[in-house]
C-alpha cells in the first residue's frame, strides 16, 4: 500500500498545530482555533447528512416490504418496484 497521501495529509495538518504550538503570537492562534473550528463544524455537517440518508434508505426499504407484504401479487410487486427504482416504466406492456 501507498501510505504517501496519508503522511502528506498528516504533514500539512502538524505543520500549523505545531506553528501554534511555539507560538506567542495571539492572532496565529485565534487563526489556528478559527480553522479547527470550521473543520469540526464541516465533519458535523457530512456525519448528519450520512444520517439523513442512510435514514431515507431504511425508510424506503420499509416501505417496499409493506407494499410487498400488503400485495396479493408479491411477485409483480416486487417487479415493479425494482422497474421503478430503476427508473423503467412499462408503455404498452413493455418495460423502457
Amino acid at each position: 500500500m501507498d501510505y504517501k497521501g496519508i503522511k502528506i495529509s498528516h504533514q500539512r495538518k502538524r505543520n500549523p498545530y505545531i506553528t501554534y504550538r511555539n507560538t506567542n503570537n495571539l492572532q496565529v492562534k485565534e487563526c489556528y482555533k478559527k480553522q479547527c473550528a470550521t473543520v469540526m463544524i464541516i465533519i458535523i455537517i457530512i456525519i448528519i447528512i450520512i444520517i439523513i440518508i442512510i435514514i431515507i434508505m431504511k425508510a424506503k426499504k420499509l416501505h417496499y416490504n409493506n407494499q410487498i407484504r400488503t400485495s396479493s401479487n408479491k411477485v409483480k410487486t416486487a417487479e415493479k418496484i425494482i422497474k421503478d427504482t430503476a427508473g423503467k416504466t412499462k408503455v404498452a406492456g413493455v418495460w423502457h
